[in-house]
């Protein structure tokens, strides 16, 4: 059973126009107690953001990257026995009913 639980971090990147520009980025795996988040960017502005179990159960989200306000953005996921959700800069783009376990 997945205990419920979060994790955010900052994107940083070493381009400083990488949330506006035309080239994909792929961000650092960020290893949780019960598996891995990923972020990308892809050269359409959509970020990918992924969270896999280490029973390979995944939940994926597709959103248009908004507008920043400042940088960096900081990136979460939450989850839950029932759900698992992803948000930026503290909106939520996306609850899915999902079990990760």
């Amino acid at each position: 059973m997945a205990i419920p639980g979060a994790i955010s971090f900052d994107l940083i990147e070493d381009d400083a126009d990488w949330a506006t520009n035309d080239r994909p980025y792929e961000f650092e795996p960020v290893s949780i107690e019960f598996g891995t988040a990923t972020v990308a960017k892809d050269a359409r502005g959509i970020m990918h953001a992924t969270l896999e179990t280490l029973k390979g159960k995944t939940a994926k989200w597709e959103t248009k990257l908004p507008e920043p306000k400042a940088h960096p953005y900081t990136v979460a996921f939450a989850w839950d026995a029932n759900d698992a959700s992803f948000s930026i800069n503290g909106k939520l783009v996306e609850r899915k009913a999902i079990s990760l376990d």
